[in-house]
Order: C-alpha cells, then structure tokens, then sequence
C-alpha cells in the first residue's frame, strides 16, 4: 500500500460543538477523537472531546474533512507524493 505524502493539522478543535462531523466524513478514517482532558478519571465526569488526525499517514488529500469542518479547524499541505520505500 502506498500512503499518501499529506500533512494534517487540526487547531481550537471542539469535538462537541461540531458534533465530529471530520471524522464521520473522512473515507480513509484519519480521525480521531480523544479526551480534551488528560486526566482520565475527570475524563468519566466531562466527557469533552477534540480531533486529532491520528491515521494522518493514510490521508488521500481529498479534502471531505475541509469541506464539513465549520469552525476552520483542519489544514492540509503537503505534495501527495507517496513517501520514499
């Protein structure tokens, strides 16, 4: 499999206001949402979320996550040249 050569950046993401519309649109599955909080035991109390392109290595480029994010949250740069085996 050749992965593509795009980089993701996702910046003043709110998960819950935007109800994670990036990772319901991705086809290849780069998103991921994780606890805003790193404290796991308030995570259980305040369960808010943000996206991060954890898959970003498997990004095509195509731009589905631009087009639904509302808040401007996502870029994407980079050639689309596959990386070098």
């Amino acid at each position: 499999m050749t992965l593509a050569g795009f980089k993701i950046r996702v910046t003043d993401c709110d998960a819950e206001a935007c109800g994670n519309r990036c990772q319901e649109a991705c086809p290849q599955g780069v998103f991921l949402a994780v606890p805003r909080d790193k404290d796991r035991a308030r995570h259980g109390a305040d369960p808010r979320y943000r996206i991060v392109p954890r898959f970003a290595s498997f990004c095509d480029g195509c731009g589905e996550c631009l087009n639904v994010c509302g808040q401007g949250a996502i870029s994407i740069s980079g050639t689309g040249r596959s990386p070098a085996s």
